[in-house]
């Protein structure tokens, strides 16, 4: 847990030592989670799934990942999102995660 004055009533449960988010009383029932410090990842990314036009080189961008967990819970998420835009993202179960981590790792050797 980050480092704070005091342990909120709420909180029940230690927090894993992955968890970077500070935890206050006053945190909404839906806000109260353990969450990674974020890791950005720069990318180049296209708008068009079209892979037949080779002139679009692409734009810059950076990806976010980031893992969490309700507090309460054993259920851990992995967050892949565009910047801090949450309208289109990924949010699958770490067991997902990982079964994606060997595909793309496979698919780029």
């Amino acid at each position: 847990m980050a480092e704070q004055d005091h342990r909120p009533e709420w909180l029940s449960e230690d927090c894993p030592p992955w968890c970077r988010r500070e935890h206050h009383e006053s945190d909404h029932p839906e806000d109260r989670i353990h969450q990674s410090e974020p890791t950005w990842v720069p990318v180049v990314l296209r708008r068009s799934p079209l892979l037949t036009h080779d002139d679009d080189p692409g734009e810059g961008a950076e990806l976010m990942v980031q893992s969490s967990r309700a507090v309460g819970s054993d259920q851990i998420w992995v967050l892949i999102c565009e910047s801090e835009d949450t309208r289109s993202m990924l949010l699958l179960s770490l067991e997902s995660a990982r079964r994606l981590a060997v595909v793309l790792t496979e698919v780029v050797e």
